[in-house]
């Protein structure tokens, strides 16, 4: 994996999953809750039983940033996905395949992986309806 990464005991089931196109996302085997960033307890409870699971993927634009390149061509939106797994699960990534001006809070996003030197990471594109 690359060294400008920030990857350590907590975050090695992430950035493994990515390796593998798979988005896994703590969750606390005590009480169910969802853990992202990684941390090593459970932020609702303090237990330290969690294991790393896949979530769907399935999310909608919590909130958004456009950075606009010299060339109008080559804006490009970072999107904070809301994922539908648990309220305030955001995963943060790059929208593709969708123009910047044709988004808005509460769009339905699809995950989606965008290679990045020797890993993948996450992305994100609009989903209809």
């Amino acid at each position: 994996m690359s060294r400008s990464l920030r990857i350590d005991f907590d975050t090695l089931p992430y950035w493994e999953g990515c390796r593998q196109k798979k988005l896994l996302i703590l969750r606390c085997l005590a009480c169910g809750f969802w853990i992202h960033p990684p941390l090593s307890v459970c932020s609702s409870c303090w237990s330290e039983k969690i294991k790393p699971q896949e979530v769907s993927g399935k999310a909608s634009i919590y909130s958004f940033t456009t950075t606009k390149q010299r060339e109008p061509a080559s804006s490009f939106v970072t999107v904070w996905a809301e994922l539908r797994e648990q309220e305030r699960l955001i995963v943060i990534g790059q929208l593709i395949g969708t123009d910047p001006a044709a988004i808005k809070i509460g769009d339905p996003l699809f995950l989606d992986w965008l290679s990045h030197e020797d890993h993948f990471v996450p992305a994100f594109g609009k989903a209809r309806g």
